[in-house]
């Protein structure tokens, strides 16, 4: 491979005109691994507030959250709550 092409994969230039080692390779990021944004105490707060016919938007917006994120969060809910019934 020329330099050119290293320089295009790999986002860094080589030094001295030379092919990147191994050590000079990107490495990947680890994963992050977090609990979410939204805590658990407040799951009840959001059903409370769709309930109430918030829209799911605002409602993820006040969690600066997205509103994928407070359906997945509601389908939780209900799958709760179904396995309580």
């Amino acid at each position: 491979m020329d330099t050119v092409a290293i320089d295009d994969l790999c986002g860094r230039k080589p030094l001295n005109n030379r092919p990147l080692t191994m050590d000079e390779q990107p490495k990947e990021k680890p994963r992050q691994t977090r609990e979410g944004k939204v805590p658990k105490t407040i799951y009840p707060e959001i059903k409370k507030r769709r309930e109430a016919g918030e829209k799911v938007k605002d409602i993820a917006k006040s969690y600066d959250v997205t509103p994928g994120a407070v359906s997945y969060i509601l389908k939780r809910i209900r799958e709760s709550d179904q396995k309580n019934d």
